[in-house]
């Protein structure tokens, strides 16, 4: 049901497809709600096992999220999403919306989205995010390869600073 992947220091929740994010709290709101409904002995447990893991905080997951280039490999477990990435240099802006993407490029570099006809300014990609809680999806690129028995790429903690 659960599984800690020490490469990403996260816990996915297999059957949600999402990241248990860090914290008592958090945690605890994951488990006692749909479609865990995990109370009493079995929460306390569960807890248990999850604080015996060495997790990245809300803060590091964002800091250190992989980038656009990196060539990180999809999180296997963790739900993925055909989305887009801008390709303007220095950018990491993602979204699954390429309404979206057209109104960001305006937006934030004052390109108006017919120009991607003459020159792309976003292209398709896979995503990945460790929280789908809004206000808290934070997306980024995967290639489509997965950590799971792959020998090349590079994984999510090799793409990033350490923490």
């Amino acid at each position: 049901m659960f599984s800690y992947e020490a490469a990403h220091r996260i816990i996915i929740c297999e059957l949600c497809q999402s990241v248990i994010l860090p914290g008592l709290t958090s945690q605890q709101w994951h488990l006692r709600n749909e479609p865990h409904r995990l109370l009493g002995d079995a929460l306390a447990a569960t807890i248990r096992l999850f604080e015996g893991y060495e997790l990245c905080t809300v803060e590091q997951l964002r800091l250190n999220k992989p980038g656009r280039d990196d060539g990180c490999r999809l999180i296997e477990r963790l739900q993925s999403f055909d989305g887009f990435c801008c390709l303007h240099a220095g950018c990491s802006h993602c979204t699954v919306s390429e309404k979206y993407m057209k109104e960001h490029v305006w937006q934030a570099h004052k390109i108006k989205a017919k120009d991607h006809k003459v020159q792309p300014l976003w292209k398709g990609c896979k995503l990945q995010t460790y929280s789908t809680a809004k206000g808290r999806i934070d997306y980024f690129v995967v290639t489509e390869e997965s950590d799971a028995g792959s020998t090349g790429g590079r994984t999510r903690a090799s793409c990033n600073a350490d923490f």
